[in-house]
């Protein structure tokens, strides 16, 4: 492999004729938390190169959630063995020449999607039935979120291809939740931190994978839930009892957008939101679900 680097702009020009194996430890892109905000990345790339390069690849500390395992899954079908001799390794004997025949899968449910109607379950006094495909295989990734919401005393109750969210009586319980590649999403840390504004008392929530990734909560204080972020964790003390009514806020990412519309949902009012197109990004139809469950929201 021969690579360009461009130095006007920092870009890389990368050319291969031929990919070769070799071994690879993804624990470069820890921090010392753990898994850092490349980890997913990296596997992934270093999980498709190995596919389709000569010989046989060894690749430790894998990111082993179920996006990284799912493309695995499409692999195998594609007629690449994968080897998982041991818990966060990989080994890959690689097709250069693989086919291109197409391959089915069926993928689980939209995760953060799911984790979002958890979150949004508290608008409706009758709880939510939240359904999909692929269902079972969803809740299983993400048990470390249910672990919380049960912590909250929000009730889930799981089923074949449903998860029941709520009703849940207000106010909640405190939490403390700690962001890791083998637990909490750091998708989910925005709603997680919006459901722990109705508990009585302090919670924290700890990000050691987006250590920084705490823009909204400027937003939402706006909106009147007290919380303190700082060192990669925000404390949320609540509950949040004075919601402020006609703020002007701006989503600057797509949970971000998420979490504030169902924020805004609570307050008392109209709350003009800008920034709102990120959701195209991650939801296919979320302001239309939403006002099917009664929300009264006008798209400008």
């Amino acid at each position: 492999m021969r690579q360009d680097r461009t130095l006007a702009d920092g870009g890389f020009t990368v050319r291969a004729g031929r990919l070769r194996a070799c071994a690879l430890d993804l624990a470069d892109y820890w921090t010392p938390y753990g898994s850092g905000p490349y980890h997913s990345g990296a596997t992934k790339v270093a999980v498709l190169a190995a596919a389709v390069a000569d010989g046989t690849t060894v690749l430790d500390h894998v990111y082993g959630k179920p996006d990284v395992l799912d493309m695995v899954a499409l692999l195998r079908q594609a007629g690449v063995a994968v080897e998982e001799p041991a818990h966060g390794r990989l080994v890959i004997h690689g097709v250069p020449d693989l086919p291109t025949a197409p391959s089915a899968i069926t993928l689980p449910a939209d995760l953060i999607e799911v984790v979002t109607w958890c979150c949004a379950s508290l608008l409706s006094p009758e709880g939510i039935i939240i359904a999909g495909a692929g269902m079972d295989r969803a809740l299983r990734a993400l048990a470390p979120e249910l672990h919380v919401l049960r912590t909250l005393g929000v009730p889930v109750r799981t089923g074949t291809d449903t998860l029941t969210v709520g009703p849940a009586d207000l106010p909640l319980a405190p939490v403390d939740v700690v962001v890791s590649a083998d637990g909490v999403f750091s998708d989910s840390q925005p709603f997680l931190t919006l459901l722990a504004g109705f508990a009585e008392g302090v919670s924290k929530i700890q990000d050691t994978v987006w250590t920084s990734r705490f823009g909204y909560t400027d937003q939402l204080a706006e909106l009147g839930v007290k919380l303190d972020a700082r060192d990669g964790s925000v404390g949320v003390h609540g509950p949040w009892s004075a919601a402020v009514p006609g703020r002007r806020l701006t989503a600057g990412d797509l949970r971000a957008a998420a979490v504030l519309l169902l924020a805004a949902l609570h307050v008392p009012g109209v709350t003009h939101l800008s920034g709102m197109s990120h959701l195209a990004r991650g939801y296919a139809d979320l302001t239309g679900q939403l006002r099917r469950l009664g929300a009264d929201i006008t798209e400008a």
